[in-house]
């Protein structure tokens, strides 16, 4: 039996080779063309849910100028939330400066508001009103500290009240504006 077999392979050797070569190639464009055919089929689906989805093409080309316009308005609101940011992120700056500067000196916010922000030519300014409680050479140092920031400040005004005649902490009001170059 096994000789037989011996036999037969000896014989048909290039049948066989060519045999197994073939079935290689066609096992290798089955495993190449399959996905890409699978694709084709998928394509060929996808225009035709959108054949059924729209009755004419001035139907689909309409919703494709729609779609455009959402994205427009989509596009501008990111724009402006962007821009909304940085002035955020600007106005955060300041009160993380303020807020730091008054911690170090142990002066009390009582409150801080920014107020409405104005424009000149180069420059931003973001004006804002402080009320303190604290000790005079607190605040005298939170000024020096102030004064040496990196931000550019101005104080526009102040006042200096005592809560009695006995305290040694002061109540201070101070209105003060950061200028900030545009862009």
């Amino acid at each position: 039996m096994q000789s037989k077999i011996k036999h037969f392979l000896v014989e048909n050797k290039k049948t066989l080779v060519l045999s197994m070569g073939l079935i290689l190639i066609l096992l290798f464009l089955i495993f190449i063309h399959l996905p890409l055919a699978t694709g084709f089929v998928n394509k060929g689906y996808r225009i035709y849910q959108l054949t059924q989805r729209y009755n004419s093409l001035d139907e689909m080309e309409n919703e494709i100028a729609n779609l455009k316009k959402n994205n427009e308005v989509l596009l501008n609101q990111s724009q402006i939330t962007s821009s909304m940011s940085e002035e955020s992120n600007k106005l955060s700056n300041i009160m993380n400066l303020l807020n730091t500067k008054l911690k170090e000196n142990k002066l009390l916010a009582v409150s801080i508001k920014p107020q409405e922000e104005t424009q000149e030519k180069d420059f931003v300014i973001l004006p804002f009103e402080l009320e303190l409680y604290g000790n005079y050479h607190s605040f005298g140092r939170f000024l020096n500290d102030l004064e040496s920031s990196t931000i550019p400040l101005r104080i526009t005004d102040f006042e200096i009240n005592s809560r009695d005649n006995i305290s040694v902490n002061l109540d201070f009001k101070l209105k003060l504006s950061a200028y900030l170059l545009k862009g």
